[in-house]
């Protein structure tokens, strides 16, 4: 199992994959309800798994909301979260 996973160049968390001095954004985050509409979106400036992304668009959404509504969270991304 070890070689397999070198393989996978996403199991290495070393590898660069483009020079982050080209771009501004690395990625993007978003938020959105059950009918897939986006409620907020944000660039991800900074290179690697960043973990404060989530909170912070959770954060900004939650505090849109009545406070006696329910909401569910599902965050696809393979991550230490």
């Amino acid at each position: 199992l070890d070689s397999c996973g070198k393989s996978f160049m996403a199991a290495d968390g070393g590898r660069v994959k483009t020079p982050g001095g080209h771009f501004l954004d690395t990625g993007v985050m978003a938020g959105v309800c059950h009918h897939d509409q986006v409620i907020v979106w944000g660039n991800m400036w900074t290179p690697g798994k960043q973990q404060f992304y989530a909170p912070a668009i959770i954060d900004f959404v939650m505090a849109q909301l009545p406070v006696d509504w329910q909401v569910g969270i599902l965050y696809d991304v393979s991550c230490q979260i």
